[in-house]
């Protein structure tokens, strides 16, 4: 916690009872004035900004920071396209890797290799004395070599295990947690959180909500960032993707879930749907029964902790959906902000009971920008379905809360690049005004969280989480929002992150 003067600047404070300042004096790692109710502070240091924008510290509201972390150290496979150049990758790292240690590898383009997936004979042959995972940018698909198939207990029996190695359904969660758990105690947990949190600075994040761990009753990736965490240069919300509801509340956590799988995603044909989809005879599934999926969300809601589930397809939100209203016709409470993640695909009767139940989405408006948007959708969906998937506008319109997240690493963190997307959405009945889409990141984040009292926006006595813009969001070109660089990101009066060419900002 510092002191810290902020002059000369363009302050958006996104407080209504004072939306602009030029000035912001932070004391004790909390904002305690703002222009004219500075008093003179000789001994604080002063960074003057010559007019550059200041926002909210940015928050993200859906990240896997464990994997974010794993990706500075594991394979990236983004933009291999050959069975040819997977093998040299995962050979190469096979030749420096202990036996039996696990290489993993991220962002294989499933639908770049289509029906040509590499096969787990293809990566026994480079790497033979290694478990090898291969994980599709979505996370929903991987493709296992051998000695991984025995390790994470897979093979004929288990659902969604395929002989060449492809794992998808319940074979591919086996190993969706498990994994970079794993692998990141074999690098070491200071070194990849650290990682992960120095690109969350870079990208003027602030907090970061971090939904983590397997559906375990102890996890060491959340024991992990509970001892760590207060040393990272970005805050930590934890929700523990575990149905083990005593474990979790037994350390002290107010919220639980995240990434608890409903379903699948849209490309593998996992994300469960009511009608079957436009390029594929199967509606895909739902992973969790309605009998289970009942209980821990009845133990949870009981225990008055927040719950968050990820819910890609209309027929898993449907699901969710109908488990939270019999929890609360149980157990009422009138401020539950129950989360579904993503709900990507929406209908009238599910927005109407979205609204009617009080629940939040933690939704990510980068997906439409980075995956193709309604043309991608088209093809999975259908052209009707097509305009009702990654909606931001029309929450808004149903008076649903919303949040802006990346998923990272399934999108990289970045919000003035959701921003973006938010902005020039593919469906234009989908677009928000760039306030609107500050907002996300900002406030509204804050709130799915209960942390609105003390983030979101830049307003006394709340803490000092400050962005640094070179360009203001509010009034350039919309098209050009991507482009904009944060240059100064402030956790609680420290600054966490700076470009190079700042320093001769501070007087």
């Amino acid at each position: 916690m510092s002191d810290l003067l902020i002059t000369n600047a363009h302050i958006h404070t996104l407080d209504a009872d004072q939306p602009h300042a030029s000035a912001l004096l932070i004391r004790s790692g909390r904002i305690a004035a703002l222009d004219g109710a500075i008093p003179a502070a000789p001994d604080v240091p002063t960074y003057n900004l010559q007019g550059q924008t200041v926002v909210p510290g940015f928050i993200d509201s859906h990240v896997h920071f464990v994997w974010t972390g794993v990706q500075h150290f594991a394979l990236n496979l983004r933009g291999v396209s050959t069975l040819a150049e997977v093998q040299e990758c995962v050979r190469a790292e096979a030749e420096t890797a202990a036996g039996g240690q696990l290489i993993l590898g991220l962002s294989l383009d499933d639908e770049v290799f289509g029906d040509r997936l590499p096969t787990a004979a293809d990566l026994d042959r480079v790497a033979p004395a290694n478990p090898v995972l291969l994980k599709g940018q979505t996370g929903h698909l991987t493709v296992a070599n051998t000695a991984a198939v025995v390790q994470y207990g897979l093979g004929p029996g288990v659902s969604g295990w395929h002989a060449d190695g492809r794992l998808v359904g319940a074979a591919n969660t086996a190993t969706a947690w498990r994994a970079p758990t794993e692998y990141a105690a074999q690098r070491g947990w200071s070194e990849v959180f650290g990682a992960a949190a120095r690109e969350a600075a870079r990208a003027g994040i602030t907090t970061i909500h971090a939904l983590e761990g397997d559906d375990a009753p102890d996890d060491e990736g959340v024991r992990a960032l509970l001892a760590l965490g207060p040393t990272l240069p970005v805050r930590s919300v934890l929700y523990w993707q575990t149905t083990h509801v005593d474990a979790a509340h037994a350390l002290g956590l107010p919220r639980i879930g995240g990434c608890i799988w409903i379903d699948g995603d849209f490309a593998p044909h996992t994300a469960a749907l009511k009608q079957p989809y436009a390029d594929y005879p199967s509606c895909g599934q739902l992973y969790l029964s309605d009998e289970r999926l009942q209980r821990f969300v009845d133990a949870a809601n009981v225990r008055e902790m927040q719950v968050a589930l990820h819910c890609v397809g209309d027929a898993a939100v449907q699901q969710v959906l109908h488990a939270y209203d019999r929890a609360l016709q149980q157990h009422p409470r009138t401020d539950h902000r129950h989360r579904v993640e993503h709900f990507e695909l929406y209908d009238g009767e599910l927005l109407a009971q979205a609204r009617r139940l009080g629940v939040s989405v933690a939704i990510q408006p980068a997906f439409d920008g980075y995956f193709g948007g309604i043309a991608h959708s088209t093809r999975l969906l259908g052209a009707e379905r097509a305009h009702r998937a990654d909606a931001i506008a029309t929450f808004d319109r149903h008076k649903i809360p919303i949040g802006g997240g990346s998923d990272s690493t399934v999108t990289p963190l970045g919000p003035l690049y959701g921003m973006h997307c938010a902005v020039n959405h593919s469906n234009p009945n989908e677009r928000v005004t760039p306030e609107r889409a500050l907002r996300l990141w900002t406030i509204d984040n804050a709130r799915l969280a209960f942390e609105e009292a003390d983030k979101g926006t830049l307003s006394v006595g709340k803490l000092a989480d400050v962005t640094v813009l070179n360009a203001d969001p509010l009034s350039v070109e919309p098209s050009t929002l991507q482009e904009i660089a944060v240059n100064l990101t402030i956790m609680g009066g420290t600054v966490t992150y700076a470009r190079s060419s700042l320093g001769g900002l501070r007087e």
